[in-house]
């Protein structure tokens, strides 16, 4: 695994994504990572970023996009076939204080 990216300070957990009984703690880790970079208007984050930043597989991560994507958490959009565009679903976005 690579270090995480320089640019990247690291994040704050909402405490409505910390002490959701719905989501398992690796699923609020990425949410509160995608909560951080999506600021409303989605992220182009990739793959590699995530795997880095939260020191997981990339098909892992894939696998706990899916199941964030089925509890309509979030919602994913692919734009030109190869831009993916990641978006979090407004009951679930939080501001940092």
């Amino acid at each position: 695994m690579e270090k995480p990216p320089q640019h990247y300070e690291g994040c704050w957990i909402p405490r409505k994504i910390l002490s959701s009984e719905k989501l398992p703690l690796r699923e609020k880790m990425v949410l509160a990572v995608l909560n951080d970079l999506e600021k409303g208007s989605g992220s182009f984050a990739s793959n590699q970023f995530f795997t880095d930043v939260l020191g997981m597989s990339s098909s892992h991560f894939e696998f706990l996009l899916k199941k964030l994507q089925k509890k309509k958490i979030i919602r994913v959009s692919i734009r030109n076939r190869n831009q993916r565009l990641i978006f979090v679903a407004k009951k679930w976005r939080c501001q940092k204080p």
